[in-house]
């Protein structure tokens, strides 16, 4: 899964994105338009589990992240602009990026950068808008002509009708679709319907004022006060200097804990285990996804052989010691292919091939 960090190039983005994703923590790499890293979700099941274990190897859930280059302000750009949008548009999710710290004209106050937020997302919606339109005149020209297949174009052009009406509105979370409609609407990936995080980034005396960054996050669920240069020196810490340091800003753990989590609930997914002494890992799945499903995560000769899950919680495996000691005190379950995961499950699939 992608995560592309948009802004406008006064925001911070990249102080934000090398917080998140610290030199030699994560496969870092230099794109053609901004950098990618793969970033570990924090997850203190693993550690546990990885404690009790002690495997050969211990795995994550991850997130990839995109910093893309700042968004030309309106009218500019050219190329560069689509571009970026473009990239943006490739993601699975965006994290909007506003600066309220000094950049050359003084420290801004919150109304400025909503106010650069609300013009970020007007030029997404814009950019979606213009996609609208250009399929718009071609389906229309195809319908005259009747070409290719005209009830099909006709839905099509009834349903992006529709659509340009809320993007327009901003209701676009408000459309019910059939299946059909869904496939249509999910192949344009328009950018005004990215599940997105919103990260607004203070300079430090701003985030010293716990009343600050407590009015920021209380605006919505997935809203998030951060000081990027601060947090980009905390990941240079040791864990101890860390902890303490933290500690000043009344804060238990890094900010860029709380966005890559964030980043990855944003999209409703979940993790289950599977250990041993081999390995302990998370899996990624989508919340609600089935007990075949989870295991052709894994591969695709265990979701075609399933026979059963073997489920056991993670409170029951530290409780008991181990899988072996929670199955033998009568805790694990047995569970058939249409059993629905849950995030704090360790698995083990029996399957046949």
């Amino acid at each position: 899964m992608k995560i592309a960090l948009i802004g406008p190039p006064t925001a911070g983005k990249t102080t934000l994105f090398e917080a998140i994703a610290p030199g030699g923590s994560t496969a870092a790499r230099k794109g053609a338009l901004g950098s990618n890293a793969v970033v570990k979700v924090p997850d203190p099941h693993v550690d546990r589990l990885t404690e009790i274990y002690k495997p050969k190897k211990t795995i994550h859930a991850t997130v990839e992240f995109i910093d893309l280059p700042g968004l030309p302000t309106a009218g500019s750009g050219g190329d560069q602009r689509t571009r970026i949008l473009s990239a943006a548009r490739d993601a699975e999710a965006l994290i909007e990026v506003a600066g309220l710290f000094d950049f050359g004209a003084g420290p801004r106050d919150l109304a400025a950068a909503e106010a650069e937020l609300d013009g970020l997302r007007t030029e997404m919606a814009l950019a979606d808008l213009e996609i609208i339109e250009k399929r718009l005149d071609k389906l229309a020209t195809q319908i005259q002509r009747k070409s290719g297949d005209p009830e099909q174009d006709k839905r099509e052009h009834a349903l992006l009708e529709r659509l340009r009406e809320a993007i327009e509105n901003g209701a676009l979370g408000a459309i019910d679709f059939s299946p059909e409609q869904e496939k249509i609407f999910r192949a344009y990936q328009f950018l005004a319907a990215k599940p997105r995080l919103t990260v607004y980034n203070l300079d430090e005396t701003q985030f010293a004022d716990t009343a600050l960054r407590a009015q920021i996050e209380s605006s919505g669920p997935n809203v998030i006060a951060t000081c990027a240069t601060l947090e980009q020196e905390i990941a240079q810490l040791s864990a101890e200097e860390q902890t303490e340091f933290l500690a000043e800003y009344g804060l238990t753990e890094p900010t860029s804990g709380r966005v890559v989590r964030a980043c990855y609930h944003l999209l409703d997914l979940i993790s289950f285990y599977t250990v041993g002494e081999d390995e302990v890992r998370a899996w990624t799945i989508q919340r609600g996804d089935t007990a075949v499903t989870a295991a052709g995560k894994i591969h695709s000769d265990i979701a075609r052989g399933f026979i059963r899950a073997e489920v056991i919680s993670y409170e029951d495996v530290i409780e008991h010691g181990d899988f072996k000691g929670a199955k033998a005190a009568g805790k694990m379950r047995l569970e058939g292919k249409e059993y629905e995961i849950l995030p704090d499950h360790i698995v083990h699939f029996r399957f046949s091939v």
